[in-house]
């Protein structure tokens, strides 16, 4: 007959296999959500340049503040039903971008990564989290200030650009940004079936 300490022994293993298998195979589902949500960031960043550049070359800076209020949401709900897909930030423009808690750590965290020198343009966190009762992916990606972000979050705005977002959004909190900035985070949320 067995020894107790030994049936023990074989439980023990046991468990702590089972635990690696399933944490090997969180690790695999990680990687596929994070492909995922950098496939959409992709998307979505290069299609709002885009309309943006464009904006301002054919209607000028005061244009482009308009699309990030009306035409950056379209977009994001143009790339999925299912997956949401935003900005946020410490220093929000738009009320509806204010980080929620999770996500103003990850923007700390953020911030601390640069400031040890991290390349900006590879700080990301994805995690699970629950939202809304529901088990949710949460993938950040830092956004880097870049030439074009300054002409409405720089430092200096000319008088219309200024006078424009006050109009728009009076409780601005998106300027005084330097190029290679952390601008905010790009934030993806993918359901995942329980």
């Amino acid at each position: 007959m067995k020894s107790l300490s030994y049936i023990l022994s074989i439980a023990a293993i046991s468990f702590i296999f089972a635990l690696q298998v399933k944490a090997t195979e969180q690790h695999a589902d990680t990687q596929k959500l994070d492909a995922q949500a950098k496939k959409l960031i992709k998307k979505f960043g290069g299609q709002l340049k885009s309309t943006l550049t464009s904006e301002i070359k054919q209607n000028g800076l005061v244009a482009a503040i308009k699309v990030c209020k009306i035409k950056a949401p379209e977009i994001s709900d143009s790339l999925s039903d299912k997956v949401t897909i935003g900005r946020t930030s410490l220093k929000y423009r738009n009320p509806d971008n204010k980080p929620d808690d999770i996500s103003k750590i990850t923007l700390m965290d953020f911030e601390t990564q640069k400031q040890n020198n991290g390349n900006v343009s590879q700080i990301e966190k994805g995690q699970f989290i629950e939202k809304d009762g529901k088990k949710v992916y949460r993938f950040m990606k830092a956004i880097e200030t870049g030439g074009l972000c300054l002409s409405c979050h720089g430092e200096s705005l000319t008088k219309e650009v200024a006078e424009q977002i006050k109009t728009d959004y009076p409780d601005d909190k998106a300027t005084g940004f330097k190029l290679g900035d952390i601008r905010g985070s790009f934030v993806v949320e993918i359901p995942v079936e329980q």
